[in-house]
């Protein structure tokens, strides 16, 4: 224990007044003349000795009662391991993360966080050092580091703008504690500023006993008003002309009834939707019909207020023109569920596409002159002038090929022709098995960088394909392997011949051989296909703030530059890498929310959008147990933001007051002692 106003402590000696009031006031024996000794025969000695006692513990409260009163104005404190009169580096942690732009009660979080980080800063003295380190993805030292300059870290207070994605705090502790290592002094102090949520918790933080860990948490324990999570094509496949119905689903607070979502079609208000709150989510829907090819932007907003960032959630959409489709096999029962995804439609003006299908003995050279996209399924042969013209349309008239390959198939199709010239593999054996064994290998590997399968899927979550027969591929050439069997080898490839492009599959498409058909990865994995190798593709990339691009271009010659275009910005270079059919972005990360646009030779090949983290979206606030168990490795002590922050820090750098204690004591010894000197 330490007294923060230890000159009190010389009073202490008036604790003996009562002592020696006691001793001057005794008086003298006086003797007395009692004509019967009969009351003093009644007087019992055991008497006499408890007056006497209670005489002496009454001395002896009121001395303790004004030792405590004493000891109470010397302002006694726990002892803490600040050392007074020393000096102090000090980091400040402020959540750079988006939820941090909630608004509470007409301020933002971050600048609340500003705020008090300046209250902090008034904490320290002329001598300290203090640094503030945004935490984002990665942390940002404003200013120069640990300074003493006050004026420049106020300045970059009242100027910091935080980015629109997540926070790594694991990483923002690491450079904090890395900067106090190094700081020559013995008072070491990390102040936290951030909302609380669960999601910025550090993993771990280093275990040092000599720094003091101040957290403060912004904004409400629950968070109101709508946000918007996500907004979907219901179709998968879109053409001029035909109706597109999105929706859209979001998060909508509890006080809100009804949440009202606003549609907006590159940039034009489009419609209006008032979803109703049922358990805290909503849904919407909107419905609208391009009229013409080409890209188109789809926003969702859910205007509030309280959380612009989490308002808006963006998709971005490419309609084709109708291509011609051809499809080849050699029984019915080979395009059978082909025909059937690629035309579900009965009417032919709502088609996406023209289907033909056509049985291989049929097939001719001018058949193949007119399609855009050629589908062989379990076509075991074809005759050599046939091939010629396959292998014309697809390399020199860059026609697209899909080839559902057969478990039997001749060599001189496929060996000799289809994996010589358009997808250069070899076939190492055919794998068979037993159906009735139920011993089918799996399609397990997928390829999600690729443009058919990227975003087909949250996290993969569907089921994969059991497989009975098909063909063990080994590339010869440059192929990309979009999904791998169990053994290794290639399932599904793509690769570039000329002009053209072919999508390969190890096995047919009819049940006998896999039950793709029977899964929900078989329809979009065949339309986006047969977009790939026809150049359309089905929808851009979607992104969170900071996230890696993996945008592919296709047919961009090569050396061509390359730049990205936000929606209301200006265009920049863009770091590419070549491809074997055009190029890819390279080292590029997803920058603040919006629309953006890949152009090469001036013309749009890609968009893409950007959002903020969908786990910014779903907030909760992290309790007691979380946070000691996040901060264990350290002295961490949490403030509320209501309180004074400065007061608050100057008790506990020195220890909890024990004022209040030692007066309430000095009640009860007071207390104690009138009841004893009644009975004395």
């Amino acid at each position: 224990m330490q007294f923060l106003n230890s000159i009190i402590l010389f009073g202490l000696g008036a604790a003996a007044l009562p002592l020696l009031i006691h001793l001057l006031s005794r008086r003298k024996l006086k003797e007395v003349a009692f004509p019967s000794i009969e009351f003093l025969e009644r007087m019992r000695t055991d008497r006499m000795r408890r007056l006497r006692f209670r005489q002496l513990f009454a001395l002896l409260l009121r001395m303790l009662l004004v030792a405590v009163i004493i000891l109470a104005f010397a302002r006694p404190a726990i002892r803490s391991i600040f050392q007074r009169n020393a000096r102090t580096a000090a980091v400040i942690l402020i959540d750079g993360s988006a939820g941090m732009r909630y608004v509470d009660n007409g301020e933002t979080l971050l600048n609340a966080a500003s705020r008090k980080a300046q209250e902090i800063l008034g904490v320290l003295g002329p001598e300290d050092r203090a640094a503030v380190i945004l935490a984002g993805k990665e942390p940002v030292v404003l200013g120069r580091g640990l300074s003493t300059d006050r004026n420049e870290l106020t300045r970059a207070l009242r100027e910091m703008d935080a980015p629109e994605g997540t926070a790594d705090f694991t990483a923002a502790f690491a450079r904090a504690f890395e900067m106090l290592r190094d700081a020559p002094v013995p008072n070491r102090e990390v102040y936290l500023l951030t909302d609380g949520s669960v999601e910025s918790l550090p993993d771990t933080i280093p275990e040092d006993g000599r720094v003091r860990l101040y957290t403060v948490l912004l904004g409400p324990k629950e968070r109101g008003g709508p946000v918007v999570s996500g907004i979907e094509p219901a179709e998968r496949v879109f053409a001029p002309g035909r109706k597109i119905t999105f929706r859209t689903a979001g998060l909508a607070g509890p006080e809100t009834d009804r949440a009202g979502v606003e549609f907006f079609v590159n940039g034009e208000r489009k419609g209006r939707s008032e979803a109703e709150n049922r358990g805290g989510r909503f849904t919407a829907e909107f419905e609208y019909t391009p009229d013409r090819p080409g890209w188109y932007s789809f926003t969702a907003v859910a205007r509030d207020g309280r959380f612009g960032p989490g308002e808006t959630r963006r998709t971005a959409l490419y309609v084709p023109e109708r291509r011609n489709i051809l499809i080849c096999g050699d029984t019915p029962a080979d395009a059978f569920f082909i025909e059937r995804a690629l035309n579900p439609d009965p009417e032919p003006e709502a088609a996406v596409v023209t289907v033909r299908s056509i049985l291989s003995a049929e097939l001719s050279p001018e058949a193949l002159n007119d399609a855009d996209v050629i589908v062989l399924s379990g076509v075991r042969s074809l005759p050599s002038g046939v091939y010629r013209r396959l292998l014309s349309a697809v390399a020199d008239r860059g026609a697209g090929l899909v080839v559902f390959t057969p478990s039997e198939g001749d060599p001189a199709l496929y060996a000799g022709g289809i994996f010589r010239d358009i997808y250069p593999a070899s076939v190492d054996k055919k794998v068979m098995f037993d159906p009735k064994q139920g011993n089918a290998s799996v399609v397990d590997w997928f390829n999600f960088g690729h443009p058919v399968l990227r975003d087909i899927s949250e996290k993969g979550g569907f089921r994969k394909p059991a497989v009975n027969t098909y063909l063990r591929l080994v590339p010869t050439g440059n192929i990309t392997v979009l999904a791998r069997f169990a053994d290794g080898s290639p399932a599904i490839g793509d690769a570039v011949c000329g002009q053209g492009r072919a999508v390969v599959f190890a096995f047919d498409a009819t049940p006998a051989s896999s039950d793709l058909p029977l899964t929900g990865l078989f329809l979009p994995l065949l339309l986006r296909s047969v977009q790939h190798v026809s150049g359309d593709i089905a929808s851009g990339g979607r992104y969170a703030v900071g996230d890696p691009l993996r945008e592919v271009l296709t047919g961009v010659p090569s050396g061509s530059a390359v730049t990205i275009k936000p929606e209301d910005g200006t265009a920049r270079a863009a770091g590419i890498a070549p491809t074997p059919d055009g190029a890819a972005l390279r080292d590029e990360t997803a920058g603040a929310p919006g629309f953006y646009s890949l152009l090469a030779g001036g013309v749009e090949h890609a968009r893409f959008t950007v959002d903020i983290p969908a786990a910014e979206l779903r907030f909760e606030r992290a309790g007691d147990r979380q946070l000691a168990a996040a901060f264990k490795g350290v002295r961490w002590k949490p403030l509320k933001e209501s309180e004074n922050l400065a007061e608050a820090v100057r008790k506990d750098r020195y220890g909890k007051e024990l004022f209040g204690w030692f007066i309430l004591g000095a009640i009860a010894l007071m207390a104690v002692e009138m009841v004893v000197s009644r009975k004395a």
